[in-house]
């Protein structure tokens, strides 16, 4: 992406650029099972393996309490749920000029859905920060129920946008992949903890 953006950018058309098949649609629906209410990271863990490869979420899905192997087939209504879900994946690959739909939970995060928020800085105008997309907002009740608000103009930064991806990028290339002033020193500096421990090998017979 970032290569297809500087080839935009400085208005090159000839030469080999990325495979346009790097940019297709991609939708996945993520469906964990566990065998507990212990499941804060199931969905969250795949969820992540999605981001760098633009993988639209559509559908996500938790199964529990299915803790002992081929369980879940006692479980009708999660079934027919999952079948549901991936029906919509194939429906949505399809037709990929059209806006993939998202038909899951629709959790605290208005953009990837995810439930899991952290509690950053509680002094600062955005104290709240998707755990999934990385987007900042604020958290308050209304009529019971918590929301996480997300301003119109903070809705870019998400990591799951494309918007957002470069956004990443760029903060990658101006900070920390930006060579340190004292670089020079490095080799010397590394040289306790390369030394640090000696490897032994088992004695071959």
């Amino acid at each position: 992406m970032i290569a297809k953006k500087q080839r935009e950018e400085r208005g090159i058309t000839t030469g080999k650029g990325p495979d346009e098949r790097s940019f297709k649609q991609r939708v996945a629906s993520l469906i964990a099972v566990g065998g507990s209410e212990w499941d804060t990271l199931a969905l969250p863990m795949l969820h992540l393996f999605t981001l760098p490869m633009q993988i639209n979420v559509v559908d996500k899905m938790l199964v529990n309490w299915v803790g002992l192997p081929g369980s879940v087939v006692f479980k009708e209504n999660e079934l027919n749920r999952a079948r549901q879900s991936g029906r919509h994946v194939a429906e949505t690959l399809m037709n990929p000029n059209t806006e993939a739909k998202y038909i899951g939970e629709s959790g605290l995060c208005p953009i990837c859905h995810s439930k899991l928020v952290e509690i950053r800085n509680h002094d600062d105008n955005y104290p709240a920060i998707c755990g999934i997309c990385g987007v900042k907002g604020t958290l308050e009740v209304e009529q019971g129920k918590v929301k996480f608000n997300v301003a119109e103009e903070d809705r870019a930064h998400s990591h799951v946008l494309i918007s957002g991806k470069f956004e990443h990028a760029d903060e990658l290339y101006k900070v920390s992949l930006k060579p340190n002033s004292k670089a020079g020193e490095l080799p010397e500096r590394l040289k306790k903890y390369k030394n640090y421990l000696s490897y032994s090998r088992p004695a071959r017979n």
